[in-house]
Protein backbone atom coordinates (compact mmCIF):
# COMPACT_ATOMS: atom_id res chain seq x y z
CA UNK A 1 0.00 0.00 0.00
CA UNK A 2 1.57 3.33 -1.05
CA UNK A 3 0.52 6.79 0.05
CA UNK A 4 1.98 9.99 -1.36
CA UNK A 5 2.24 13.17 0.68
CA UNK A 6 2.49 16.49 -1.12
CA UNK A 7 5.44 18.80 -0.58
CA UNK A 8 6.01 21.19 2.29
CA UNK A 9 6.95 24.84 1.86
CA UNK A 10 10.27 26.33 2.83
CA UNK A 11 9.22 29.71 4.12
CA UNK A 12 9.91 30.87 7.69
CA UNK A 13 11.54 28.06 9.69
CA UNK A 14 11.62 30.00 12.94
CA UNK A 15 8.19 28.88 14.15
CA UNK A 16 7.80 25.64 16.03
CA UNK A 17 5.58 23.08 14.35
CA UNK A 18 4.29 20.84 17.07
CA UNK A 19 7.47 19.19 18.29
CA UNK A 20 5.72 16.04 19.50
CA UNK A 21 5.96 13.92 22.58
CA UNK A 22 4.76 10.42 23.24
CA UNK A 23 2.27 11.73 25.75
CA UNK A 24 -1.27 11.93 24.51
CA UNK A 25 -2.75 15.37 24.00
CA UNK A 26 -6.32 16.58 24.40
CA UNK A 27 -8.23 19.46 22.88
CA UNK A 28 -9.29 22.03 25.50
CA UNK A 29 -12.80 21.26 26.71
CA UNK A 30 -15.52 23.88 26.40
CA UNK A 31 -17.60 24.84 29.45
CA UNK A 32 -20.49 22.67 28.20
CA UNK A 33 -18.20 19.70 27.61
CA UNK A 34 -16.64 20.10 31.06
CA UNK A 35 -20.07 20.09 32.69
CA UNK A 36 -21.14 17.03 30.73
CA UNK A 37 -17.93 15.16 31.53
CA UNK A 38 -18.78 14.97 35.23
CA UNK A 39 -21.63 12.56 34.40
CA UNK A 40 -20.48 11.00 31.13
CA UNK A 41 -18.01 8.09 30.97
CA UNK A 42 -14.48 9.03 30.00
CA UNK A 43 -13.46 8.48 26.38
CA UNK A 44 -9.92 7.45 25.35
CA UNK A 45 -7.54 10.36 24.90
CA UNK A 46 -6.49 11.19 21.36
CA UNK A 47 -3.66 13.41 20.13
CA UNK A 48 -4.77 16.88 19.04
CA UNK A 49 -4.58 17.55 15.31
CA UNK A 50 -1.62 19.91 14.85
CA UNK A 51 -2.17 23.40 13.54
CA UNK A 52 -0.63 24.59 10.29
CA UNK A 53 2.56 26.64 10.18
CA UNK A 54 4.50 27.87 7.19
CA UNK A 55 6.31 24.53 6.94
CA UNK A 56 3.70 21.95 7.89
CA UNK A 57 1.19 20.40 5.52
CA UNK A 58 -1.92 19.01 7.22
CA UNK A 59 -3.80 15.96 5.99
CA UNK A 60 -6.81 18.15 5.26
CA UNK A 61 -4.64 20.02 2.70
CA UNK A 62 -3.37 16.87 0.96
CA UNK A 63 -5.25 15.04 -1.79
CA UNK A 64 -5.88 11.43 -0.75
CA UNK A 65 -5.02 10.07 2.68
CA UNK A 66 -1.32 9.45 3.49
CA UNK A 67 -2.00 7.04 6.31
CA UNK A 68 -2.39 3.34 6.90
CA UNK A 69 -2.16 0.40 9.26
CA UNK A 70 1.14 -1.33 9.98
CA UNK A 71 0.40 -4.28 12.27
CA UNK A 72 -1.14 -2.86 15.47
CA UNK A 73 -0.06 0.67 14.54
CA UNK A 74 -2.14 3.19 12.62
CA UNK A 75 0.27 5.69 11.04
CA UNK A 76 -0.75 9.15 9.81
CA UNK A 77 1.85 11.42 8.20
CA UNK A 78 1.38 15.03 9.30
CA UNK A 79 4.06 17.06 7.54
CA UNK A 80 7.59 18.39 7.62
CA UNK A 81 9.79 21.24 8.81
CA UNK A 82 13.34 22.26 8.02
CA UNK A 83 16.18 23.47 10.24
CA UNK A 84 19.94 23.26 10.59
CA UNK A 85 21.44 20.16 12.20
CA UNK A 86 24.37 20.07 14.64
CA UNK A 87 26.85 19.88 11.73
CA UNK A 88 25.47 22.94 9.95
CA UNK A 89 23.64 20.92 7.28
CA UNK A 90 20.00 21.36 6.32
CA UNK A 91 17.75 18.79 7.97
CA UNK A 92 14.17 17.80 7.26
CA UNK A 93 11.99 16.86 10.23
CA UNK A 94 9.10 14.53 9.40
CA UNK A 95 6.20 14.52 11.88
CA UNK A 96 3.64 11.72 12.06
CA UNK A 97 1.10 10.18 14.42
CA UNK A 98 1.02 6.61 15.70
CA UNK A 99 -2.17 5.17 17.20
CA UNK A 100 -1.73 1.91 19.08
CA UNK A 101 -4.58 -0.39 17.97
CA UNK A 102 -3.25 -3.38 19.91
CA UNK A 103 -3.86 -4.65 23.43
CA UNK A 104 -0.29 -4.11 24.69
CA UNK A 105 1.86 -0.99 24.99
CA UNK A 106 4.35 -0.54 22.16
CA UNK A 107 7.62 1.39 21.88
CA UNK A 108 7.81 2.99 18.41
CA UNK A 109 11.58 2.58 17.98
CA UNK A 110 11.18 -1.17 18.67
CA UNK A 111 8.19 -1.52 16.32
CA UNK A 112 8.78 0.79 13.34
CA UNK A 113 11.53 1.61 10.88
CA UNK A 114 11.70 5.13 9.43
CA UNK A 115 13.84 5.75 6.36
CA UNK A 116 14.36 8.63 3.96
CA UNK A 117 15.81 8.66 0.45
CA UNK A 118 16.99 11.25 -2.07
CA UNK A 119 17.91 10.37 -5.64
CA UNK A 120 17.24 6.71 -4.79
CA UNK A 121 19.89 6.68 -2.04
CA UNK A 122 19.28 6.39 1.69
CA UNK A 123 20.02 9.61 3.60
CA UNK A 124 21.37 9.82 7.17
CA UNK A 125 19.39 10.61 10.26
CA UNK A 126 20.23 14.06 11.65
CA UNK A 127 21.41 15.08 15.08
CA UNK A 128 19.55 18.21 16.13
CA UNK A 129 20.23 19.31 19.69
CA UNK A 130 18.92 22.84 19.88
CA UNK A 131 15.78 23.45 17.83
CA UNK A 132 12.25 24.15 19.02
CA UNK A 133 11.05 22.29 15.91
CA UNK A 134 12.45 18.90 16.95
CA UNK A 135 11.94 16.78 20.07
CA UNK A 136 15.26 14.98 19.56
CA UNK A 137 13.46 11.77 18.69
CA UNK A 138 12.71 11.13 22.39
CA UNK A 139 9.06 10.28 21.69
CA UNK A 140 10.21 7.29 19.60
CA UNK A 141 11.57 5.71 22.82
CA UNK A 142 8.44 6.17 24.96
CA UNK A 143 5.77 3.48 25.33
CA UNK A 144 2.40 4.15 23.67
CA UNK A 145 -0.47 2.56 25.56
CA UNK A 146 -3.30 0.70 23.81
CA UNK A 147 -5.76 3.16 22.26
CA UNK A 148 -3.37 6.10 22.72
CA UNK A 149 -1.99 8.30 19.95
CA UNK A 150 1.54 9.73 20.00
CA UNK A 151 3.06 12.45 17.82
CA UNK A 152 6.48 11.29 16.61
CA UNK A 153 9.34 12.83 14.63
CA UNK A 154 12.29 11.66 12.56
CA UNK A 155 15.00 13.98 11.21
CA UNK A 156 17.24 13.41 8.21
CA UNK A 157 20.18 15.33 6.73
CA UNK A 158 19.32 16.61 3.28
CA UNK A 159 21.85 15.37 0.70
CA UNK A 160 20.70 17.42 -2.31
CA UNK A 161 17.81 19.54 -3.51
CA UNK A 162 15.96 16.45 -4.86
CA UNK A 163 12.59 15.48 -3.33
CA UNK A 164 12.78 13.38 -0.18
CA UNK A 165 10.93 10.06 0.02
CA UNK A 166 9.98 9.10 3.60
CA UNK A 167 8.87 5.54 4.46
CA UNK A 168 7.51 4.08 7.69
CA UNK A 169 7.42 0.28 7.89
CA UNK A 170 6.81 -2.27 10.62
CA UNK A 171 10.04 -3.99 11.68
CA UNK A 172 8.48 -7.47 11.81
CA UNK A 173 6.40 -7.10 8.62
CA UNK A 174 6.83 -9.61 5.84
CA UNK A 175 4.18 -8.14 3.54
CA UNK A 176 6.12 -5.01 2.51
CA UNK A 177 3.38 -2.65 3.73
CA UNK A 178 4.48 0.93 4.34
CA UNK A 179 3.17 4.45 4.81
CA UNK A 180 4.92 6.64 2.28
CA UNK A 181 5.36 10.35 1.65
CA UNK A 182 7.32 12.62 -0.69
CA UNK A 183 8.53 16.00 0.52
CA UNK A 184 10.29 18.85 -1.27
CA UNK A 185 13.83 19.50 -0.11
CA UNK A 186 14.58 22.86 1.49
CA UNK A 187 16.24 25.14 -1.03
Amino acid sequence: MLFILCACGTEDVSTAANAGTAETQQEPASDNAAAASSTAPAEPEQAAEPTATANTVLLSDIPGEPEGDLGNCHIKLIGCDYCGDDNGNTAIIITFQLTNKGSDAIVPIETLTCQAFQDGMSISMSTISNSPLYDGGTAMNAAVDPGATAVLQCAFTQASDAPIEFDVTEIAAIDGAKVYGIFDAAV
